[in-house]
């Protein structure tokens, strides 16, 4: 290389470096909601669950992490963001067959509150299969005194690849957002 072609390049590094730097904050607190009666704060937390196979014997494992806002609504109806999202990864119990799922593009139909702690979220969300995503899945959202949630989503629209079981996650304590 010469002398000159390798001080362009090193300028070249540097200036998309600061740049990057620079620019990253405005793009962090760029966001787009319409009004809505959400905090648009998030709640994070870890994913876990396990699936059986029919005679109640370990197959699979899941772990990930989740981010919603939806932890945060107090009503539901209109034309409201509601974030619910989670990439899912599955191991087998032998550890092969390593593979990730993701939960996105969740849509708020209803929120129910069957008890002071507890508050349930309905509607529909997609989930991406190792062959195609799969959109309109039924997913009911549960939150448990705002530490613990359950997310159940129709099996009968992902031929059971997550089991009948409810897949749960912990809240972190910290708000994000």
């Amino acid at each position: 290389m010469t002398k000159n072609y390798k001080n362009n390049l090193i300028l070249t590094i540097m200036t998309v470096a600061i740049s990057t730097i620079i620019l990253i904050p405005f793009f962090n607190n760029v966001v787009a909601f319409p009004p809505s009666p959400i905090d648009l704060s998030f709640k994070m937390g870890k994913i876990v669950g396990v699936v059986e196979d029919d005679n109640t014997k370990d197959q699979w494992i899941l772990s990930g992490i989740f981010k919603a806002s939806l932890l945060n609504m107090t009503q539901s109806g209109g034309n409201i963001s509601a974030i619910f999202t989670a990439p899912i990864e599955m191991i087998k119990v032998d550890g092969t067959a390593k593979h990730t799922h993701s939960i996105t593009n969740f849509v708020l139909s209803s929120i129910s509150y069957p008890n002071n702690t507890t508050k349930v979220f309905n509607g529909t969300s997609s989930i991406n299969m190792k062959e195609k995503e799969i959109t309109e899945v039924p997913t009911s959202i549960t939150s448990y005194n705002n530490t613990l949630i359950t997310i159940w989503l129709d099996p009968s629209k992902i031929d059971i690849h997550f089991g009948d079981n409810k897949i749960y996650g912990i809240v972190e304590e910290k708000t994000y957002g």
